[in-house]
């Protein structure tokens, strides 16, 4: 499958922002729908951790996949302090680039330390949490 939209991550990108930002480029539903055409696994490591047959499968750089997955490999190290299931967000940071920050992440990240706000959790319009299953970062 080679996909109509391809970018390179950006430097601060987390690896896993960079598979659901490639995505909702190519009017997927969901990360899920990269993964199953790599890997047929429902999994950000069937993504992650075969960086090289992710850019054949998908005819992207694989210099970008080894990025992404360099980029995950730092939350990895993290442990138990990465967030699951969910996001924070700056909001200034999305307004300048919609993708996922790396540092972002970290259960103990707050605040961006660009803009010095708080980080969001959830969505303003109805309180929900902001899942990273949702069909736009933004």
């Amino acid at each position: 499958m080679t996909l109509i939209k391809t970018f390179s991550p950006h430097p601060d990108e987390s690896g896993r922002g960079y598979y659901r930002r490639l995505s909702s480029a190519n009017v997927m539903s969901s990360w899920k729908d990269l993964a199953r055409h790599c890997a047929n696994r429902i999994s950000f490591d069937a993504l992650l951790a075969n960086p090289l047959p992710v850019a054949l499968t998908l005819g992207l750089s694989p210099e970008w996949c080894t990025q992404a997955t360099q980029q995950d490999d730092i939350a990895r190290t993290w442990r138990g302090l990465r967030r699951h299931r969910h996001d924070a967000v700056c909001v200034h940071c999305l307004r300048e680039s919609a993708h996922v920050r790396t540092l972002w992440e970290h259960a103990y990240s707050v605040a961006c330390p660009a803009h010095g706000a708080l980080l969001r959790g959830t969505c303003p319009a109805c309180s929900e949490a902001l899942r990273y299953e949702r069909e736009h970062i933004e």
